[in-house]
């Protein structure tokens, strides 16, 4: 995998950009999903972002040597990306030197925040190049969507990822509730509304089945309650010509929806009053088994955010800066902590202390304190509404829908705070900027005519 990395890099400086940057995302995307993880590892671990780190690394360090950074003036980080950083730094010295947590740790936890860098990558591709490659990805995206597809009706699953394989009964069928759906389709479902353009009617219905049914097919209630609103306020926002009557209907479908997927929860737990109660307590004892949250999924994610944060709260240090840079399943984290609520590792059956795919809060708040869950925060609202506030508007609908779908779901995945889903943000972002540059120039052209 290593001459593939190698390769890539040489094409970058060669004039095949492209296809260097689609290398990237080849290993970014876990070898696109298809690729067995095992062909990563070279018998020492190594996983598909350990090559995307190295070739984003190896650019950045020759394009410092050559002397190729772009100008400061440029600006091709995002605001407040280098408080963020020097944020981890400060991150990294606590954690070290005050919790005494290994440095190999340290390095494996933060180490996917190299990923930031990759507006350094993207800057030196056109606008043509960014938007050629955007569609490269589009389309390998739709072939995965085909492939999850695949999945369920076999009945086996094929895509790399956390699989789980639950049996739902739909209307008297027996369907398989995979998870490992295309890791970036809840971007590429937006750009697919907002910016593909499609050659026929008959093209579009293919496409929106591929681009939607999987979400269906995962049975992932809030994730497809959140698209469902998204769809309905960007129609209530941007459809001008609509009667009143119609946009009121709006109004209270955006109203009702977000709150059905609670409303849905409460109904079905096990006396959610009392178990509210019991944590609000500290009885986190009475809930250990996961088991007994299986109707009533939001309480056990509030749960385990509640006793994590409890936890964080005790010294100023760990309320402000978080619990550390940690890995899960370690001597040093199976030692200092022992919480009982969360999902238990598949490998030791132990309750995973530090790391979750349920709730991003968690892991804002474990890793980074309140003080870093702020900076980031800050960073992630910025950079939305540089694309509110963007001239291009199919971007502009694409990016925010997606990152509005991000936050709305960051209590039931991990998307916001995954580097991996922060990154198609950051080209579009390098594109909108490049846009933007050539702005003076094209009106110059226009008053010469």
């Amino acid at each position: 995998m290593f001459v593939i990395v190698f390769l890539a890099i040489s094409w970058f400086f060669c004039g095949r950009k492209v296809e260097s940057i689609l290398c990237f995302f080849f290993f970014l995307l876990d070898g696109f999903q298809i690729i067995p993880l095992s062909w990563f590892s070279l018998g020492i671990g190594l996983k598909p972002m350990d090559y995307a780190l190295a070739y984003l690394l190896g650019i950045f360090v020759i394009t410092v040597l050559t002397h190729n950074m772009p100008v400061w003036k440029d600006k091709i980080m995002p605001k407040f990306s280098y408080l963020f950083m020097a944020f981890l730094v400060a991150a990294i010295i606590v954690s070290r030197y005050f919790y005494a947590v290994p440095w190999g740790e340290i390095l494996r936890t933060v180490r996917n925040f190299i990923l930031l860098l990759s507006c350094f990558l993207f800057y030196r591709l056109s606008i043509p190049e960014i938007d050629r490659l955007k569609k490269i990805i589009f389309y390998i995206t739709l072939c995965l969507s085909g492939v999850y597809i695949l999945q369920a009706i076999i009945g086996a699953p094929i895509l790399n990822g956390y699989a789980g394989g639950a049996k739902m009964d739909v209307l008297g069928v027996t369907i398989p509730r995979y998870y490992n759906f295309p890791i970036l389709l809840p971007y590429f479902i937006y750009y697919g509304l907002y910016q593909y353009n499609y050659h026929s009617n008959r093209q579009k219905v293919f496409i929106s089945i591929l681009l939607f049914l999987p979400i269906l097919l995962s049975f992932h209630r809030n994730l497809i309650i959140s698209i469902i609103f998204i769809l309905v306020l960007n129609i209530y926002l941007y459809n001008k010509f609509s009667s009143k009557s119609f946009k009121y209907t709006l109004l209270f479908i955006l109203i009702l929806l977000p709150s059905s997927g609670m409303i849905y929860d409460s109904l079905n737990s096990r006396g959610t009053i009392n178990d509210v109660k019991a944590v609000m307590e500290g009885d986190f004892e009475a809930f250990s088994r996961t088991e007994d949250f299986a109707e009533s999924t939001l309480l056990l994610r509030m749960s385990m955010l509640y006793e994590r944060t409890n936890r964080m709260l005790e010294t100023p240090l760990t309320t402000y800066m978080g619990l550390g840079l940690m890995q899960e399943a370690t001597p040093y984290t199976m030692s200092h902590f022992d919480f009982v609520l969360g999902i238990r590792n598949e490998d030791t059956g132990e309750i995973m202390q530090v790391e979750t795919s349920d709730i991003a809060w968690i892991t804002l708040f474990v890793r980074f304190g309140l003080l870093g869950t702020v900076i980031y925060l800050i960073y992630y609202c910025n950079l939305f509404l540089f694309f509110w506030k963007g001239k291009d508007a199919e971007v502009k609908r694409t990016v925010c829908s997606y990152m509005l779908l991000m936050l709305i779901t960051s209590i039931t995945n991990i998307m916001i705070c995954s580097m991996a889903y922060i990154v198609p943000i950051l080209l579009e972002y390098t594109r909108m900027k490049k846009l933007k540059k050539q702005e003076p120039d094209l009106l110059k052209l226009k008053e010469n005519e």
